[in-house]
């Protein structure tokens, strides 16, 4: 779901888990919170303001699309097998 979230151009709220620990810059694409539940409220207050919104949606699915698009997943690939 973050890598799909990220993919529409949305901004991250998330603990500091899996894939989130890769794309997540907090504060330019998103945050990562721990599980106090007034630290994530307001987070996502943070979030009502379209403009910040926009901007760290449109910097994570740069991310995402950089580290998990084809290119950037065959990229890796070539990388590996030329390493052989």
């Amino acid at each position: 779901p973050i890598l799909e979230a990220a993919a529409a151009g949305l901004p991250i709220i998330s603990t500091d888990v899996g894939v989130a620990r890769e794309i997540v810059k907090d504060g330019e694409t998103g945050y990562i919170v721990s599980n106090e539940s007034k630290e994530i409220a307001s987070r996502a207050r943070e979030l009502i303001s379209e403009g910040t919104r926009q901007q760290m949606g449109e910097r994570m699915r740069q991310t995402a699309v950089s580290h998990f698009g084809w290119e950037g997943v065959m990229d890796k690939y070539l990388e590996l097998y030329n390493s052989f």
